[in-house]
């Protein structure tokens, strides 16, 4: 599920080519527009929670949890705060995340997480900090994004192209001190 649809498009795209096609459902679709209860065996959301702001955690684990067939398996991966409260050690530069990359959202501790997830009846069964791979990761993609820098400037402008070329630099520095989590 995705509320972008050339994301969408691309995602079934590569179903098709691996062969998986009718074995995958993907939707185009805000998670809290789904209507129906225990549709699906398996759920991934992959950085969705700390997009959705810590006042809607309950909301957003619920649907999950109202979608999930029983015996089901959802594998959950977002980014955390490094301190309990949801604050960062790091110095200040929300403003830019807030306003440029990710509006609206907000990212919580862990704790905070998993109070949620168990706060609607799913059990968290597994839990891997990823942090330590996050730096390379993120750098890895800023050299793939400045290998495709005019392509990238034709499909979302000079201003966006340089947002997320400095918000992922920066988020590798902030991964790379402890100052975020992902998990």
């Amino acid at each position: 599920m995705s509320l972008s649809e050339p994301q969408v498009d691309e995602v079934r795209r590569r179903i098709e080519a691996a062969g998986l096609a009718g074995r995958v459902e993907v939707r185009c679709e805000d998670y809290r527009d789904i209507a129906g209860e225990v549709i699906f065996d398996k759920i991934v959301s992959v950085g969705t929670y700390e997009h959705v702001g810590i006042a809607n955690l309950p909301l957003y684990f619920h649907a999950i949890s109202r979608l999930l067939k029983p015996g089901g398996v959802v594998l959950n991966h977002g980014s955390c705060a490094g301190e309990r409260d949801g604050q960062s050690h790091g110095p200040p530069g929300g403003e830019f995340i807030d306003r440029f990359v990710f509006p609206g959202g907000e990212v919580s501790h862990i704790s905070r997480v998993l109070y949620e997830i168990s706060g609607v009846g799913l059990d968290a069964v597994d839990w891997e900090d990823l942090r330590q791979h996050y730096p390379p990761t993120l750098l890895r993609w800023v050299a793939r994004l400045e290998a495709h820098r005019a392509a990238a400037i034709t499909a979302g402008g000079a201003e966006r192209y340089r947002v997320w070329r400095m918000h992922m630099v920066g988020m590798a520095h902030a991964f790379d001190r402890g100052w975020l989590s992902v998990g």
